[in-house]
């Protein structure tokens, strides 16, 4: 969300680390990782992370994450290219994407969708059963994609001011 100062400038402050010594930051990311490793393994549960939250980059070509091969990575992609070379089994095994449908990529949305790729997609109101010949699971129950059946739509709804979209981003259910 965001929407707090601290927030935003904790953001800032660590995309400026990423930009300006983007090594330092990636040998930090990659210990920070390691550390979730042990507390998931304490806790008895393995360790999930999204490195992509407010950014598309291309994680899979920064950090070996086969290297962690006992992690999830996980994220969304607007990206075709990307997505495309997902589906075609060019990722590390252990990195899942889910697709995000936008008012400017229909067309891409619907080929990605044909070739068996998740796709997250915003509706107005309610979540429909299906979308484009999908099934539509509820995105919003939890944020774990990589857990998704393959091939389905990943419903969330409409919140904020995107109730209010006329740009064509937020779906109406018919």
């Amino acid at each position: 969300m965001g929407v707090f100062a601290s927030v935003q400038a904790g953001r800032l402050k660590k995309s400026h680390f990423f930009i300006q010594n983007r090594t330092e930051f990636l040998a930090q990311l990659e210990k920070d990782i390691e550390a979730g490793i042990r507390k998931a393994k304490r806790e008895g549960m393995r360790l999930a992370v999204r490195l992509n939250v407010l950014s598309d980059l291309p994680w899979e070509n920064l950090i070996d994450m086969k290297k962690f091969s006992d992690v999830v990575f996980y994220d969304y992609t607007p990206n075709p290219n990307r997505m495309i070379r997902f589906l075609r089994g060019e990722f590390p095994k252990n990195y899942s994407l889910t697709f995000s449908r936008k008012e400017s990529n229909q067309a891409t949305t619907e080929l990605i969708a044909k070739m068996g790729g998740n796709v997250a997609a915003v509706f107005a109101g309610s979540l429909p059963a299906t979308y484009l010949g999908r099934p539509v699971v509820n995105g919003d129950e939890t944020d774990t994609r990589f857990l998704d059946p393959k091939g389905v739509i990943v419903g969330l709804v409409a919140k904020g001011k995107g109730k209010k979209d006329t740009t064509g981003f937020v779906l109406q259910p018919n």
